[in-house]
C-alpha cells in the first residue's frame, strides 16, 4: 500500500514536470513567432517599398517629364530652329534620358559656327539650349586658290571660300586636306602643321595681336606680316622666343609707323645680336632683293634710285648678346 503511494507521487511529480516544460516551450514559441511576425512585416514593407520606387522610375522615363518646351539663348547667326533641328531635340522626348553630349556634338557639327554648347533642364517639361559663337581666326589657302576658314582651335568653319573672311590670319605654306566643316582640320603636312601652330602661339604670347598672315612655305625662312604694316623674316625656328622679343623691342622703340620689313634670322642666343630692318612697301617685295650669305646681309637697291648692282646699307639695329642659358635680352 505504502509503495503505491510512493509510485502515485512519482506519477504526479512526472506529469507536472511535463506540463510546466510544455507550458515553457509552448511561451518560448510565442515568443519566437512575434520576433518572426515583425520581420516578416519589415521584409513586406521593404519590398512594397522597392515596388513603388520602381514603379515611380518607370513613370519617370515613360510618362512624366515629357519636354514641351524648348528655349535656345546665347549669339548666333543661325535661327532658333536651325538649332533645335541639329540638336536632335523634339517634343515629347523624356527630359530626363536626352544626353546633353550628343546635343553638344551634334549642334557644333551640324552648325559649324557655333563653338559650344551648355544644356540646362528645368523640371518638368523645359529645356534650353545656350550657345556660343565660332570666331573665324584663320583663313588657309589651298591648291585652288580658295581658303579653308578655321578657329582658334583649328576647327574647320568654312572649306572653299573665295576671299579671307573679316581679319582673319592668311596662312601660306600649308593645307588643309580630307577635312569637314564641323570637325578639326586636318593638314596634308604634318610637320608644317606642327611650325604653323608652334608660330601662332609664339606670335601671340609675345603680344603680336594684330597678325594678318604667316608664310611656312619655306621652313628656313618663315615669315609673318603684322599690322599689314611689318614683314617679319624670321628664318628657321631656332631661337623663336629670342627672336620675337627682339622684334617686338624694336618696333615698339624704334619703327612705331614706318613700313618695312624687319630681318631677324641672323638672330640667335650664341652671338647673333644683328637685325635688319629697310622701309619699302610690303606687298611689292620687287623694292626688296635680299641675300644673306656668310653671316652677312647684302641688300640691292632695285627701287629706281641706284643700279641693281649698287650695294646699299641696311638700317642696323644692334642688340646686346644674350647668356648662353637664357633667351631674355639682358
Amino acid at each position: 500500500m505504502a509503495q503505491s503511494k510512493k509510485t502515485s507521487k512519482k506519477n504526479t511529480l512526472r506529469e507536472r514536470t511535463s506540463v510546466e516544460k510544455s507550458a515553457s516551450t509552448s511561451s518560448k514559441s510565442k515568443g519566437k513567432n512575434k520576433k518572426s511576425g515583425k520581420g516578416s512585416y519589415l521584409v513586406l514593407w521593404i519590398c512594397v517599398l522597392l515596388l513603388i520606387m520602381c514603379v515611380l522610375a518607370i513613370l519617370s522615363f515613360t510618362v512624366f517629364f515629357k519636354i514641351k518646351t524648348i528655349t535656345v539663348e546665347g549669339k548666333s547667326d543661325y535661327t532658333t530652329q536651325e538649332i533645335i533641328n541639329a540638336s536632335g531635340l523634339q517634343k515629347d522626348m523624356n527630359l530626363l534620358l536626352v544626353s546633353t553630349d550628343d546635343i553638344n556634338r551634334n549642334v557644333t557639327q551640324t552648325l559649324p559656327y557655333i563653338k559650344s554648347v551648355s544644356v540646362r533642364r528645368s523640371l518638368p517639361s523645359k529645356i534650353t539650349i545656350t550657345v556660343s559663337e565660332a570666331k573665324p581666326y584663320m583663313a588657309i589657302a589651298d591648291d585652288f586658290g580658295t581658303f579653308s576658314i578655321v578657329d582658334e582651335d583649328y576647327k574647320v568653319l568654312e572649306l572653299g571660300r573665295r576671299g579671307r573672311q573679316g581679319n582673319t590670319i592668311v596662312v601660306k605654306g600649308v593645307t588643309v586636306s580630307n577635312s569637314t566643316a564641323g570637325k578639326t582640320a586636318e593638314f596634308k603636312d604634318v610637320a608644317g602643321a606642327a611650325v604653323l601652330k608652334d608660330l601662332i602661339s609664339a606670335l601671340s604670347q609675345h603680344g603680336f595681336s594684330d597678325i594678318t598672315s604667316v608664310d611656312i612655305s619655306d621652313l628656313s625662312s618663315i615669315e609673318a606680316i603684322i599690322n599689314d604694316r611689318v614683314r617679319l623674316v624670321v628664318g628657321s625656328q631656332a631661337a623663336m622666343d629670342y627672336k620675337l622679343d627682339c622684334a617686338k623691342k624694336v618696333l615698339e622703340e624704334r619703327y612705331k609707323t614706318e613700313e618695312g620689313t624687319l630681318n631677324l634670322s641672323l638672330l640667335s642666343t650664341d652671338g647673333g645680336n644683328k637685325m635688319y630692318f629697310r622701309e619699302h612697301d610690303i606687298h611689292d617685295l620687287s623694292t626688296y632683293d635680299q641675300t644673306v650669305s656668310n653671316g652677312e646681309m647684302i641688300e640691292t637697291d632695285t627701287s629706281g634710285t641706284g643700279s641693281a648692282d649698287e650695294s646699299v646699307t641696311p638700317d642696323v639695329v644692334s642688340l646686346p648678346v644674350v647668356s648662353s642659358d637664357s633667351d631674355s635680352i639682358e
